[in-house]
């Protein structure tokens, strides 16, 4: 059922085959890990990075220890009583919530949040 090269058979060459691109796809998948991490890396390198990732934590573990919390018991009503009251429908249609959008976005001076907005997505995405 095989066919016979001398000491190998077709199975076995089936085998070295499938061995031989398991080996292959798992080097392709290295080389593009290794390149995207190359590509990537933090301009001290990676140890150096790690090293102040810990510092950084650690750091930040001693500062946490430091803080006060002030805890005060307040009833419930009161907070509610610490704002105004919305005198308004809590739920808007969509049409009423569409009115409401161009109205702030017609208002002056929203162009340039828009710019800067764009601005920042733009600096967002090339980095």
């Amino acid at each position: 059922m095989f066919v016979s090269f001398g000491e190998f058979s077709g199975h076995t060459i089936g085998v070295w085959f499938a061995l031989s691109v398991v080996v292959f796809v798992f080097l392709c998948a290295m080389g593009v890990i290794g390149l995207s991490a190359y590509k990537r890396r933090p301009q001290q390198g990676f140890v150096e990075a790690y090293l102040d990732s810990v510092k950084a934590i650690r750091h930040h573990d001693d500062e946490a220890e430091h803080i006060a919390v002030e805890h005060q018991d307040v009833a419930v009503a009161d907070v509610f009583s610490a704002f105004p009251q919305y005198e308004g429908d809590a739920y808007m249609s969509p049409r009423e919530l569409n009115d409401a959008v161009s109205e702030i976005t017609s208002a002056t001076g929203v162009d340039k949040v828009k710019k800067v907005a764009d601005q920042f997505k733009k600096e967002d995405h090339v980095a």
